[in-house]
């Protein structure tokens, strides 16, 4: 798609009364766009860092598991410090709560590589679709995990 198509696909999405009066209605749905855009961000922090450690080191390609969870780390702590004063504008200490955000980060970590193991090993799936396929298991959790524990907005 050439970049004029994206500005107009762009031009009309933002044109559309109707998402823009959502965005301005419900909190929630601002909230969960600036996530997403948080989340993109981090998933080409997550992606480049992990891409960068398995394809220039070989050792991390036979250890595939260790690289995404620094690439996840690093995504992750990014994420914090962008949703805690961007997405979610929480004033709230951030000790405690990031102690919050590291437990929901490891119990998504977790999930994330159980599934990132399973579709590698037992299906037999690259592991650049598998990390994409993980990737949507990974956002709706990480999103209603940090909303309803983390933030509690």
């Amino acid at each position: 798609m050439s970049s004029l198509s994206w500005f107009v696909l762009i031009k009309n999405f933002l044109s559309n009364r109707w998402i823009v009066k959502s965005f301005l209605k419900f909190p929630s749905f601002r909230q969960f766009i600036k996530f997403s855009l948080v989340g993109i961000l981090n998933t080409l922090i997550d992606f480049l860092i992990y891409f960068a450690l398995t394809r220039v080191f070989p050792w991390f390609l036979e250890n595939y598991l260790l690289a995404n969870a620094i690439a996840f780390i690093v995504a992750a702590t990014n994420s914090f410090y962008l949703n805690k004063r961007w997405t979610f504008n929480n004033k709230a200490k951030a000790t405690f709560q990031y102690i919050k955000f590291l437990a929901v980060s490891v119990f998504t970590l977790a999930l994330v590589e159980i599934s990132l193991y399973f579709l590698v090993t037992q299906l037999g799936i690259f592991d650049i679709y598998a990390k994409i396929i993980v990737l949507i298991l990974s956002v709706i959790s990480n999103f209603f995990l940090n909303k309803f524990l983390v933030f509690k907005t």
